[in-house]
């Protein structure tokens, strides 16, 4: 699987460095791709990539490369895999796939229309972590209660103060703890309240989210980008409790069943990125345009979820007074 990437950013070199470190023969970082060749060219030299291109374009006409990593801006992801998916290549894009509901729903009927795998980069839903967690769910009863906690200090990166860029805390950061809710508690949630503070650029900052789940389950997450937080989740539930630590990155558990508890650390090949590569290696050897891990309908979910959130907010990205964004 050669691997072409779209984006020369910081998550372009996490991924690099992901793939360099794995050292899996089947998973091959074959081109990147910037707007400057001088630049694409660099950063071929420092990730050990073979081939570069001064245009996005020129490296989508390369027959050679299988699969699409976006790494560029949130604002940027709809134009990349429009462009990737009409050259007939499969894409992983990074989180969120793209800004709305629409745009992604949009890009799933095109992928589905030339036949080939659109997937979300959401790298925390491939982990044995994830998995684990997910399987231990099924053990609670009546889960009447789950906090999430989920700060870091982002306000000095001009990207998410602008947005222009579809900057903001809920993009970066909420989209971990949502996304984590609904693998643990499934898609089925209505967002009950929300209180949140704005920049004054009009991208949110932090937010206090509550939402229900299945008509039963109140979930509350916190997330700021102008104050570092716990990176916590409680769960209650009628025979337990659990607590995780990490929300991007799931470090440990400390699992109660009936006052028994059970601590798990958790550790990866590398850093927790390498599954999703992994996962979807195996979907394009079987020939499958989605990974069960993060299905479609999973992240038009969450995007639903964060439109919602939006609106309350009324924040609008100024690309989306054009047609919604499209």
């Amino acid at each position: 699987m050669n691997i072409g990437i779209i984006g020369t950013g910081s998550i372009a070199r996490t991924i690099c460095k992901t793939l360099n470190t794995l050292k899996d023969p089947e998973i091959v970082l074959y081109a990147c791709a910037s707007r400057r060749e001088e630049k694409s060219k660099l950063f071929a030299e420092e990730n050990n990539i073979k081939h570069f291109y001064g245009s996005y374009e020129a490296m989508l006409k390369d027959s050679n490369v299988d699969l699409v990593y976006i790494a560029t801006p949130h604002s940027e992801h709809y134009k990349h895999i429009k462009m990737s998916l009409e050259h007939n290549k499969n894409v992983l894009c990074e989180k969120p796939l793209c800004v709305n509901y629409k745009q992604a729903e949009a890009m799933f009927k095109l992928a589905d229309e030339k036949k080939l795998l659109l997937q979300e980069a959401f790298w925390t839903r491939f982990t044995p972590a994830s998995k684990y967690l997910k399987t231990l769910m099924a053990s609670f009863n009546n889960v009447s209660q789950v906090k999430i906690t989920f700060g870091m200090y982002l306000k000095h990166i001009k990207r998410l103060s602008n947005p222009s860029l579809a900057g903001g805390a809920l993009l970066d950061l909420g989209v971990y703890p949502i996304s984590m809710a609904m693998n643990l508690l499934g898609n089925d949630c209505q967002l009950t309240d929300l209180k949140y503070h704005l920049l004054k650029t009009g991208v949110d900052k932090d937010d206090d989210i509550t939402l229900i789940f299945n008509n039963k389950t109140i979930v509350n997450i916190r997330i700021s980008m102008a104050k570092p937080m716990f990176s916590n989740f409680t769960l209650k539930a009628e025979n337990g409790s659990l607590k995780v630590k990490g929300i991007n990155l799931h470090k440990k558990a400390e699992v109660n069943f009936n006052n028994h508890v059970t601590k798990v650390n958790f550790n990866n090949i590398v850093n927790g990125y390498e599954y999703q590569f992994i996962k979807v290696k195996e979907a394009l050897k079987n020939n499958l345009l989605q990974c069960q891990e993060m299905t479609k309908e999973d992240s038009l979910a969450i995007l639903k979820v964060l439109d919602e959130i939006r609106k309350k907010e009324n924040i609008v990205y100024p690309f989306e007074k054009l047609n919604y964004g499209l």
